[in-house]
């Protein structure tokens, strides 16, 4: 399984594009992609994203499962007990890669994440999230207090 690991920051121009890190577009080839399928994270002031053709696989397994399971009012209509998918669905932007390697970021993506000027690409496994610098900065700070506060807890030294 490929990983997406570390973290880089990058200028956003005037037009919203910024330039995926060589290291992530690495990866997305090893997915045998050049695409990204991104949407406001529900949880931080970040943008979330996924190499497309996982989110496609995805997908599939979803439409795949309520067919197998008989659902096919959940495939043609959607599954109100799963609003937070379809949601996201509808949120969505798929940002191809161009051949300079960069990403043009939709306004309400930018605004969603409150970027302006530059971007922080972290790797977080299967995905990619992007961060203004600022929020980063200080979501980075807290999830560090968090975990030396639960080793501390643990008796960690």
């Amino acid at each position: 399984m490929t990983s997406f690991i570390s973290t880089y920051e990058n200028r956003v121009d005037r037009k919203g594009r910024v330039s995926v890190p060589a290291q992530f577009r690495d990866r997305l080839a090893d997915f045998g992609c050049r695409e990204l399928v991104a949407y406001p994270s529900p949880r931080q002031k970040s943008i979330e994203s996924l190499p497309k053709t996982v989110f496609d696989r995805l997908m599939q397994q979803r439409t795949d499962r309520n067919v197998e399971e008989g659902e096919f009012e959940r495939v043609l209509f959607g599954d109100p007990k799963d609003s937070v998918v379809e949601t996201m669905m509808g949120l969505a932007t798929p940002l191809l890669i161009d051949n300079d390697g960069r990403v043009l970021l939709p306004s309400h993506l930018l605004q969603h994440a409150e970027i302006d000027g530059r971007a922080t690409f972290i790797g977080r496994g299967n995905r990619i999230q992007i961060w203004s610098p600022e929020n980063h900065g200080r979501q980075l700070e807290s999830a560090l207090e968090t975990l030396r506060d639960r080793l501390d807890a643990e008796g960690g030294e």
